[in-house]
């Protein structure tokens, strides 16, 4: 068995030592410009941004809270109304603040079509406010994040795997219209929570102008520890010793995100146009809560769809002026519930700086 192991290591082990005997070695520090770059029409994408967008349907009209009935031993929802219309509907800002940042990168390049590989440890992290349209109060905010390795390969391939995070929380312009007799019964702590799950992508750019890629976030055993709303979660995740979902193993909350980025320089004293789709997939959408008193996991019911088409124009290397439709599920995850249809225009701040420590190179 040790010998067979050993012919196995070898096997792999000596093409690469060939590929890797006459190369060039780079570390950063730390690097703006991350491997596995963010989508273009992701909704959630880490990024600088100021955004004004139009709901031409959907703009939040009451909430929704799952709880569950001690006396009936079961999960509820709970609606509240919002009362009093919002400042400036139906336009809604929305305030992005995040950046990837690439620590410790490492790249190797030598004469092989497999050159550059780098590899990373990677954090993304970003706060996203959602005000009234008159910037006066606060609809809500989600926090979200992700860490972990990430791998690109001869330009074209990138991977990362690592963790991932959301918890949204709601604003004062939410509290404000819940009616007094009713705030009394609603948490304060209520929100949207996904912590932590495993997230796993790949993207592919097979020609300079062209990008592809699927990503899939999943809870695991051991490591989810919290998905909100309840209704949400899958049979196997304990949730505070109440009782568990009786929902088929085949369900686990998953999340799957794919699309497409198309670049070129159309205007050649500005930087690249770029037209990018989303789409977002919700294993939730199966779950049926139309009856509040009656929740249950719907074969027959579709996922929960996302679609988000971006028009970005670069006016230099940094700074890019970005036009957004989405149709799906409103950007405020607490609003998971509320379908939207709306047109954003937003400028995006996106410096790409790096801090190299060595370069054998140079």
């Amino acid at each position: 068995m040790k010998k067979k192991l050993i012919v196995i290591l070898l096997a792999l082990i000596l093409p690469l030592s060939l590929i890797f005997a006459d190369f060039d070695y780079q570390l950063e520090l730390f690097s703006f410009d991350p491997l596995y770059k963010e989508y273009m029409a992701d909704k959630n994408k880490p990024e600088l941004a100021l955004n004004l967008s139009y709901y031409a349907d959907g703009f939040p009209e009451y909430i929704l809270q799952d709880d569950y009935n001690d006396n009936e031993g079961k999960y509820v929802i709970e609606k509240f109304p919002l009362t009093r219309p919002f400042a400036g509907a139906p336009f809604m800002v929305e305030i992005n603040l995040g950046e990837t940042i690439s620590v410790l990168r490492h790249t190797f390049t030598f004469d092989h079509w497999l050159s550059p590989i780098s590899f990373d440890f990677s954090w993304q992290g970003a706060i996203n406010w959602y005000m009234e349209g008159e910037f006066a109060d606060t609809i809500g905010y989600d926090g979200v994040y992700f860490f972990g390795l990430t791998m690109r390969v001869a330009d074209v391939f990138s991977f990362r795997f690592g963790a991932h995070h959301y918890c949204s929380h709601y604003g004062d312009a939410v509290w404000k219209r819940i009616p007094g007799d009713q705030l009394k019964d609603f948490w304060v702590t209520y929100k949207y929570e996904r912590m932590d799950t495993l997230d796993l992508g790949l993207s592919v750019e097979p020609l300079d102008f062209l990008r592809v890629y699927f990503d899939i976030n999943f809870p695991v055993p051991g490591i989810t520890t919290n998905l909100r709303p309840w209704i949400f979660a899958p049979s196997w995740l304990d949730q505070d010793g109440k009782p568990n979902n009786p929902y088929p193993d085949s369900y686990n909350a998953l999340v799957i995100n794919f699309g497409i980025e198309l670049s070129y320089l159309i205007f050649k004293n500005l930087g690249d146009t770029t037209i990018a789709y989303d789409c977002h997939l919700f294993q939730d959408g199966k779950i049926n809560y139309s009856d509040p008193g009656h929740i249950f996991y719907d074969e027959n019911k579709p996922w929960d769809v996302d679609h988000t088409l971006t028009i970005a124009q670069e006016f230099n290397e940094w700074i890019s002026l970005e036009i957004s439709y989405h149709n799906g599920r409103a950007p405020f995850n607490n609003m998971y519930f509320q379908h939207v249809q709306y047109v954003s225009v937003g400028v995006r701040y996106n410096p790409d700086a790096a801090f190299t420590l060595y370069d054998s190179a140079k």
